[in-house]
């Protein structure tokens, strides 16, 4: 009975530590802690300088406008919302708050400029979450966007409304979606530009009031619907999964001798993936050479490390491979101490960044040669992309653009991509929130704002409602071979190349 009372007090305790660790904040700790962010992100997040052009954001008036948000009143909860509004303002994935649950399992291996990597470190970001996190909208809308249009690309019933897939969202709360979005930059997380220089999000609904209304639009027929983010729909077709990041589950290596490609499924970025699909390839090749394509399926993939498809590639073809890297920081005291020191770092303002100061890395020319075990195949390598590719998977796609014989396919990001560095983790002072930022923009073969992007695709294939609808309803695996050579759309046009 006396441990059961002692673990109990122990556990009290705790709980009490953890709520006095975040309900103790001052509002002039508060201040400090936004401060602080501010000043890590005006140093280092080179997607500030991109944005206030691309996406026409004042950083000055959004930072101070959150920063008067912080009163005597203003709950821990309410600051670590500023905070993470403020952070979003950056538009960039690479730019966001950290969870304990990341931190505790892969903090030893981030770039940290402020904290070492142990548990107590974590303790107060903890102690937030335990308090302050919200359950997720249930709310998901299937919506696609298409031509500068939100379409639905299922029907669904919501309460006594029905909607019909091609049906367009033409309002949010009465007023136009595009011009919510450019109010809302520290809401509305990432804003894309499509190649008509359209800005949306999918799931703009997500990231405003819980209770809202929009406009449909069927073949001239308008409905105005009220929703909560709370809500359940239900489609009038079974859907057996969303079409996202992580879609493609499994590595895999596919001869379809009939049609005489060598279909490789690349999932993840990762060097003991890549290390099992060459043993794959290896396998399958070792009895059958007679293909004609090779196909690299990296959609949905979210990134991880260049050195994964680089050793997929390395296996596959004939002769070297060269790329330029241009990488550039901020300039300032704090990149060139934490990154520069004992490099010359001399100052280059930027014309297309309205002359913001930048410095270097040494440029440089990286040379992907064929290993020893090579196939040596001197074809077509076409790589299959979505708009769920990122990071890593980004710079696959990219090298394409400047090589022949590898050709992208598929649709675009609608995000900046581009080389980049490991991302940046920051500690704030008072709260123990910990934040993470992309130090470097990637300036190779940029001449106009839109090529910071790095997001062509050779041959475009933009999704449709039914391609869409298709992905989302199939019962079967979408990455089965029958599937594939039957019904993907991207590859039964690779066939006809």
């Amino acid at each position: 009975m006396k441990l059961i009372n002692l673990l109990l007090l122990l556990m009290l305790s705790l709980s009490s530590l953890n709520a006095q660790n975040i309900s103790d904040l001052s509002r002039s700790e508060m201040l400090a802690d936004f401060d602080e962010l501010v000043d890590f992100l005006n140093d280092f997040a080179v997607h500030k300088d991109l944005n206030t052009i691309r996406l026409n954001i004042d950083y000055d008036q959004e930072f101070s406008s959150l920063r008067n948000e912080i009163t005597a009143q203003t709950t821990p909860c309410e600051f670590r919302k500023i905070l993470d509004r403020t952070t979003n303002l950056i538009q960039d994935l690479h730019c966001s708050s950290m969870g304990y649950d990341y931190l505790s399992k892969y903090g030893k291996f981030q770039k940290r400029l402020n904290f070492k990597s142990k548990e107590k470190s974590y303790q107060k970001l903890k102690a937030f979450e335990a308090i302050c996190d919200e359950p997720k909208p249930k709310l998901t809308l299937p919506i696609i966007f298409s031509d500068g249009a939100y379409l639905c690309y299922a029907d669904f019933i919501i309460e006594n409304d029905t909607v019909k897939n091609s049906s367009t969202i033409i309002s949010y709360n009465g007023s136009e979606i595009s011009k919510y979005i450019q109010d809302n930059p520290d809401k509305v997380w990432p804003i894309k530009v499509d190649a008509s220089g359209n800005k949306y999000n999918e799931q703009f609904y997500q990231y405003g009031s819980n209770s809202f209304e929009l406009t449909f639009d069927a073949k001239g027929f308008r409905k105005n619907i009220d929703f909560n983010l709370m809500d359940s729909i239900s489609l009038i077709t079974p859907q057996q999964r969303e079409i996202s990041y992580y879609t493609q589950k499994e590595a895999k290596v596919i001869a379809s001798e009939k049609h005489h490609i060598l279909y490789i499924g690349l999932p993840f970025m990762d060097q003991s993936i890549s290390k099992s699909l060459v043993k794959k390839i290896d396998s399958v090749t070792d009895q059958w050479k007679d293909f004609e394509k090779v196909i690299i399926d990296i959609r949905g993939n979210p990134g991880g490390s260049d050195l994964a498809w680089r050793e997929v590639i390395q296996h596959i073809i004939p002769e070297s491979i060269n790329f330029d890297v241009n990488l550039k920081y901020r300039y300032n005291e704090r990149t060139i101490d934490h990154y520069g020191a004992k490099k010359n770092t001399h100052k280059e303002h930027i014309p297309l960044l309205n002359n913001a100061p930048y410095w270097s890395e040494e440029r440089v020319t990286i040379t992907l040669k064929p290993d020893n075990n090579s196939l040596n195949f001197d074809g077509k390598i076409y790589v299959l992309q979505d708009p769920y590719i990122y990071s890593s998977a980004g710079n696959f796609s990219n090298l394409c653009l400047t090589n022949e014989q590898l050709v992208s396919v598929g649709g675009r990001t609608d995000l900046v991509g581009g080389l980049q560095k490991e991302p940046l983790f920051y500690q704030l002072n008072n709260s123990g929130l910990i934040y993470r930022v992309e130090p470097v923009l990637d300036f190779a073969n940029v001449n106009q704002i839109s090529d910071f992007a790095h997001n062509e695709v050779e041959i475009s294939v933009p999704e449709t409602v039914e391609d869409r609808f298709n992905k989302t309803t199939y019962e079967g695996s979408i990455y089965s071979e029958q599937f594939l050579f039957n019904k993907d759309t991207l590859i039964k046009l690779i066939m006809k190349q």
